[in-house]
């Protein structure tokens, strides 16, 4: 199995032996959540006329519902656009490469106490590759909740995207903002 088949399915694991051991009882984190990312992307792929990608920019919507103050459940849909060089010594053309996704997620959050929750994910979506196909999407993050009550939030999150299919695959570091309306 390869490394990241090896990372994804170990998170899996520890998400769902983390859900059935840790009670459900709960007073906070749940309920509807909406959130937005913005950073950058490190795509790369196999795919013989795409070679050479640099660095570019993330962008992410995420909504979700807390059933518990350990569990989300939700989508996500967002991008990354890297760029590619083209030319040979007379000239040079740089152009966008898109990588866009949409999916579907599960999320482990552990409350430490100071308004801060960690949390790790795993998602699964189509990814618009060339042919479009289904990748993966795992993750972890910290939001960080400006103040006692308060739903709003802002945070870092690193995520990687892996398209099995295309051997394609993008890393992000992102900085993210969001409301948590909670019951």
């Amino acid at each position: 199995m390869s490394r990241p088949g090896r990372f994804i399915s170990g998170l899996v694991l520890f998400l769902l032996v983390s859900i059935i051991l840790i009670p459900s009882k709960s007073s906070a984190a749940k309920g509807w959540l909406v959130g937005a990312g913005v950073g950058v992307a490190k795509t790369s792929s196999t795919q013989e006329h795409i070679t050479d990608l640099n660095a570019g920019f993330a962008s992410y919507l995420d909504i979700g519902y807390g059933f518990n103050k350990y569990f989300t459940a939700g989508a996500y849909m967002g991008g990354d656009v890297a760029q590619t060089v083209s030319g040979g010594s007379d000239f040079v053309i740089i152009f966008p490469i898109p990588f866009p996704y949409i999916g579907a997620y599960g999320r482990f959050t552990y409350d430490a106490g100071k308004n801060l929750e960690p949390y790790a994910e795993i998602g699964l979506g189509a990814y618009e590759t060339d042919p479009a196909t289904l990748g993966l999407k795992a993750g972890g993050g910290l939001n960080w909740f400006l103040g006692k009550d308060s739903g709003w939030f802002i945070g870092p999150e690193l995520a990687f995207h892996y398209v099995p299919k295309n051997n394609d695959s993008a890393f992000e570091a992102l900085f993210k903002f969001g409301y948590q309306w909670k019951k």
